[in-house]
């Protein structure tokens, strides 16, 4: 073989193409050739000196696991350095005369080792080039989301995804911290697949995590964690079937202050994120906490708007149109005092002036409502008002329990069908229940939206049906949910109506 011609084709061969699996493939590929190996074999590092990767050429499955035998005749290994660092370990087996590697063979490999360091560095750069400008559109479809309305809740979600999917993670999970500085899970973003881990994560939501989880950690100290195998949720666990994972946890921090906590999950050792993936990772966390803030002045500032425009539309009903209606029932009433007009008049005129007075504490009613906070316009806020304006109704206050991230997992959709649900459920207990005692919960938990009705009135007759569990049974079919309505769990008296969606 002419060794100075092998080694110049090599090397104009593995610095064409910038694509870096193919440029590994192509360095094991004429590094067989140069030795005039049977088999080679290229053992990728991570940052830590664990084989994160081997990229194999013309090496069977069968052959590959015995490379460690003694069927294999002879070994030439050569690390690849980039930057005084071992980027991985060329491994060159049984040359196919027979004999031993040379030392011409050897000084051959380690030239060409040199070259093809470069050649990895460069489809590094290039990937890594490509990497950031994806990682910049994320940003900047967050900072759209933003500009064009969306809400923090809809930030987060995005924050979420995006990061789930520029990574390769399994799953993304975003905490916050609640008023008493607890912090909450918020958002889970999975992949398609319904995995176990991916059950057990969605359980998670809206609960507290433990103050020894790697989220709680990242939070108090303010920076980034990266474990290759650990237990996310608590650090201390007694469950066998507890699964360990990969993770990076990222705190979403501006200058001053810790927004909450980003926490990206993949398979217990496949964590790959070289050094400079990181740094973009945590860029992109204290970029998405900047957006996030924009998003919330944004929606402050929104709100302010509506409460001025409100309290305008208040002022115009009460000074305008509630002293107009007033004056026409004083105007009627002047007409019965005349006494001249007819009996069957005097019925009308009364029966209009006790509309008018309706009509003057509807008004009064609505304007009340216009000067409520705008928080109150959030999922959890308008069945809040369902509930206190039923009870109304009802004689009895309503017992009333939410659980989990309503305002950020429920779609516009879903919670207009939730509403009707509490709607029809409050008024079938005042209908036909005569209850005393009603409990209303609405949790999101592994089954996806839980809305329960529990009374303590006649019970639920086997076999009887109304027009409104007819339209409860119709509304959970819409969303591939279900209504069970029958005896309450504690075999108390009174009836249990459960009705639950999938959120996925």
């Amino acid at each position: 073989m002419d060794t100075d011609g092998a080694l110049h084709s090599a090397l104009m061969d593995v610095t064409t193409g910038l694509e870096l699996k193919a440029t590994l493939r192509r360095i094991v590929t004429n590094a067989v050739y140069l030795a005039d190996a049977s088999y080679g074999a290229l053992a990728v590092m991570d940052f830590d000196g664990v084989i994160q990767d081997i990229i194999y050429v013309g090496i069977p499955d069968e052959v590959s696991k015995q490379i460690d035998s003694p069927l294999v005749t002879s070994f030439l290994d050569v690390p690849i350095r980039i930057r005084g660092e071992v980027f991985g370990n060329l491994h060159l087996t049984s040359k196919k005369s027979g004999e031993a590697f040379t030392e011409e063979d050897e000084h051959s490999v380690v030239v060409f080792a040199t070259v093809a360091a470069v050649a990895i560095e460069n489809a590094r750069l290039y990937e890594l080039a490509i990497v950031k400008e994806k990682w910049q559109r994320a940003v900047s479809e967050i900072g759209t989301a933003v500009l064009s309305g969306g809400d923090s809740s809809d930030v987060l979600g995005l924050i979420a995804e995006k990061s789930r999917s520029l990574t390769g993670a399994a799953a993304a999970l975003i905490a916050l911290p609640d008023s008493k500085n607890s912090l909450i899970i918020e958002i889970v973003n999975i992949d398609s697949a319904p995995t176990p881990i991916a059950l057990r994560l969605l359980s998670w939501l809206g609960a507290n995590v433990p103050d020894d989880s790697l989220l709680r950690k990242s939070f108090s100290l303010g920076g980034s964690l990266i474990e290759d195998k650990c237990f996310i949720w608590s650090q201390v666990t007694t469950d066998p079937a507890e699964e360990t994972v990969a993770a990076v946890a990222l705190p979403l921090r501006t200058v001053d202050k810790v927004l909450g906590v980003l926490l990206l999950i993949w398979p217990a050792g496949s964590l790959m994120a070289a050094n400079e993936v990181i740094g973009l990772i945590e860029s992109f966390a204290g970029q998405a906490a900047l957006t996030l803030v924009l998003a919330e002045a944004q929606q402050h500032k929104e709100d302010l708007a509506v409460l001025e425009d409100r309290d305008r539309i208040g002022r115009d009903l009460h000074d305008l149109v509630i002293q107009r209606v007033f004056a026409t029932g004083l105007l009627l009433n002047g007409l019965l005092q005349e006494g001249e007009l007819p009996p069957e008049f005097n019925k009308k005129i009364n029966i209009a002036v006790g509309q008018l007075d309706e009509t003057i504490m509807e008004i009064r009613q609505t304007i009340f409502d216009l000067h409520i906070d705008s928080s109150q316009s959030s999922v959890r806020g308008r069945i809040s008002q369902e509930v206190i304006s039923a009870s109304i109704t009802l004689g009895f206050p309503a017992t009333l329990t939410l659980v989990g991230p309503l305002d950020s997992m429920i779609t516009p959709v879903i919670a207009d069908h939730l509403l009707a649900v509490v709607r029809e459920g409050l008024s079938n207990c005042v209908k036909h229940a005569h209850a005393t005692e009603i409990d209303i919960r609405v949790a999101i938990d592994a089954r996806g939206l839980v809305c329960e009705v529990i009374d303590n009135g006649k019970g639920y007759e086997v076999g009887s049906r109304t027009s409104g569990i007819a339209n409860l049974e119709a509304r959970a079919a819409e969303l591939v949910g279900q209504l069970i309505v029958g005896a309450r769990p504690d075999a108390q008296p009174g009836t249990w109506l459960c009705w639950s969606v999938p959120l996925l």
